[in-house]
């Protein structure tokens, strides 16, 4: 899996002046939906000779509850692959006709050669362009695809959004395509897990990112090449330490290694095993804790 190139408008960075095919869309979650796109898109980018691209926007990269962050939506591009992502700035483009999108990005910015998008999408000044008007003032290399349906729903963001909040971590993995999770860097902590004989890794995720109802999960856990089953707490951490910002605080099974400050760790989560709640003393946490990692055990064996 290669890397992606990624290119910021706001940076005043650009794509080089090649033959692109552009999947255009906001991709937050990368969900089975964006994954059509990224595939019929690399298909035309093979059909033509031309780069397979991804055309993105600034602002709903901070939007509220994002479904997905910056690394691991380029982890996720580079495994369809997609060879480079442009970040327009959507202050630049948000006045622009639908006409003006068309010849200063797609025709003037990139030497775009097709475009990939969903039939719900928008464009131009107050959206008022669809994949129709699209396909007029582009030409006959737009490729529209229809939503893509799980179980009678189509897959959205936003339906993805309500499960999770639900605390329905299967029905979101069905429109992901995969466990939902983080890919975030591990901070210093109080240590207070080694101390109660569990240790355990702290992340930080952003204060955009949509967490799950708050509780204690079974997770899969990446470093590196490598995989650990975890259990990670979703929360604020109650019962010793209670935390202004949630942070994701996971103990990994089986591992020995190194200590992983500053190293990018993968968690996803499988299934929530009980609701985070304070306890009276640390004892009781501790025997908590012990229960909750024999209910993972237990469960892969």
């Amino acid at each position: 899996m290669g890397a992606v190139e990624l290119y910021r408008e706001s940076d005043g960075c650009f794509p080089p002046r090649v033959p692109v095919a552009a999947a255009i869309g906001v991709f937050d979650g990368v969900h089975l939906g964006h994954q059509a796109l990224l595939r019929r898109l690399r298909e035309e980018a093979q059909t033509r000779g031309a780069l397979p691209l991804v055309f993105t926007f600034s602002e709903n990269l901070k939007q509220a509850q994002a479904l997905s962050g910056e690394a691991e939506r380029l982890e996720l591009f580079a495994s369809f692959g997609v060879s480079a992502v442009f970040l327009a700035d959507f202050a630049s483009l948000r006045g622009l006709s639908c006409e003006a999108f068309v010849q200063e990005y797609l025709c003037g910015r990139l030497d775009c050669r097709a475009v990939v998008i969903g039939s719900d999408f928008r464009f131009g000044r107050g959206r008022s362009g669809d994949s129709a008007v699209m396909g007029e003032l582009f030409g006959g290399d737009t490729v529209v695809l229809p939503p893509v349906q799980v179980e009678g729903q189509v897959v959205s963001s936003t339906e993805i959004r309500h499960r999770l909040l639900a605390g329905d971590l299967a029905g979101a993995e069905r429109m992901l395509g995969r466990p939902y999770g983080f890919l975030l860097p591990v901070s210093r902590g109080r240590m207070l897990g080694r101390e109660l004989g569990f240790p355990t890794i702290n992340q930080i995720p952003s204060q955009d990112r949509l967490l799950p109802r708050f509780g204690v999960y079974e997770s899969l856990v990446r470093v590196g090449e490598a995989s650990y089953r975890g259990v990670t707490n979703v929360g604020v951490k109650p019962t010793v330490a209670l935390q202004e910002v949630p942070l994701l605080e996971t103990h990994l099974l089986g591992y020995t290694g190194k200590d992983l400050y500053g190293e990018p760790v993968g968690i996803s989560l499988l299934r929530m095993l009980r609701e985070e709640r304070r306890f009276e003393t640390l004892e009781a946490l501790r025997e908590q804790v012990q229960k909750d990692i024999c209910a993972v055990e237990s469960a892969g064996t």
